[in-house]
């Protein structure tokens, strides 16, 4: 309970500075810069969400059956920190020549973009990390540093107001290339290259697997945002305004989800009754929240939405619910169903289109919220179902 209070409480920190950021950002650039500026950032996270927590989960469902214990886990975690950089600042670099290619950033901006896209994913990797050590002074370390890059930069965007992508996409570098500085205080250990190296060919299939789910899990969480860009910038702009507050409650997930990981690494679980208890009293409490933000944001920022606030609503209710799916998630990856995991991260992908090309005419972008609730509803299904 000690390490689950600290996890969320330093997650909670970070989610904070973090919101206050933008929301200090979104006052002072215009609705269809900021807009832009966080579809380039949702955009480039998808591969390397997936491959920065594929890495660590194949450490996670290896730790029983290789008897690690819980210091031999953090020093493995350690030792994939300089190669996932590497794998990560490489996919970036890719993804930023595709993105100056097809004239979404301007050419004489691709270093900046590539550095900005660079710490945006790097810090939440190292974040992710150091959330799973058994020990949590580093991740309370990195949660601060967090804290006072977000400060800094929110300082410089009030005295120097950004007019361009350029100065959006430096105060977004700035509020988040503190976090790095975290990395400074990893020790040298025992653990050796080819170790790594030889636990992932002896288990090919269940590397492809996990690379496999979490790529399409980590579109699942950032195809609606993705696909709120279709209905113009500013629309985007404050579909993130709304989803971003929601990131409270996910981190109360990810916070869920690390304590799951934890006691299923010492062979305990879950019930699934509690996990669909919290599921279900997330998803009020999330609803509830959503109607608050819909309330209190655009005086924040200065304006109102461009739309009702059923979305607000529906995006509450599904990231509240998606708190079952934090604490069944690591059980179904320690029992090897990651093919469960697979399917239910596929069917998010389906649900969610699926609503988007159904409803728009209908609902607008508030056919992304639906979505979302639907592939949120399916995954707690699923992964009810896997646990039985």
């Amino acid at each position: 309970m000690r390490r689950f209070i600290i996890g969320l409480a330093g997650n909670v920190l970070g989610s904070i500075a973090n919101l206050a950021f933008l929301i200090v950002l979104a006052r002072q650039v215009s609705p269809e810069l900021f807009g832009k500026a966080l579809f380039l950032v949702a955009l480039s996270s998808v591969i390397p969400v997936a491959v920065d927590t594929a890495s660590l989960q194949l450490v996670t469902q290896r730790a029983r059956p290789l008897g690690l214990k819980p210091n031999s886990i953090d020093q493995w975690l350690e030792l994939l920190l300089l190669p996932r950089a590497i794998l990560i600042g490489a996919i970036i670099a890719v993804q930023t020549c595709f993105f100056s290619y097809c004239g979404l950033i301007p050419v004489d901006l691709f270093g900046l973009c590539f550095l900005t896209l660079s710490a945006v994913s790097l810090s939440a990797a190292l974040i992710n990390q150091l959330a799973q050590e058994q020990k949590k002074d580093r991740f309370l370390v990195a949660q601060f540093l967090s804290v006072l890059g977000a400060i800094a930069a929110g300082a410089l965007s009030i005295f120097s107001i950004p007019t361009n992508l350029a100065s959006t996409l430096l105060l977004i570098f700035i509020s988040r290339f503190p976090v790095l500085l975290a990395a400074i205080r990893f020790r040298k250990n025992s653990i050796n290259l080819p170790n790594l190296v030889k636990l992932v060919r002896t288990h090919p299939r269940t590397s492809s697997l996990l690379l496999l789910t979490q790529s399409v899990a980590a579109l699942s969480s950032y195809l609606d945002g993705i696909l709120a860009a279709s209905f113009g910038y500013r629309v985007a702009a404050d579909y993130q305004l709304v989803q971003r507050p929601m990131l409270a409650l996910g981190i109360i997930n990810v916070s869920l989800g690390q304590e799951s990981t934890a006691r299923n690494i010492s062979g305990l679980g879950v019930k699934r009754s509690r996990a669909l208890a919290v599921g279900l009293l997330g998803g009020i409490l999330g609803g509830v929240f959503g109607f608050l933000v819909y309330l209190i944001v655009p005086i924040l920022i200065g304006r109102e939405f461009m739309f009702a606030i059923d979305m607000p609503i529906i995006i509450g209710l599904a990231f509240g619910l998606s708190s079952a799916t934090a604490l069944l998630g690591p059980q179904v990856l320690m029992s090897k169903k990651t093919n469960k995991l697979l399917f239910s991260a596929a069917g998010q992908v389906v649900i969610v289109v699926i609503f988007f090309y159904s409803l728009t005419p209908f609902f607008g972008i508030s056919s992304l919220a639906y979505g979302v609730l639907g592939a949120r509803i399916f995954a707690t299904i699923v992964q009810l179902q896997a646990t039985k």
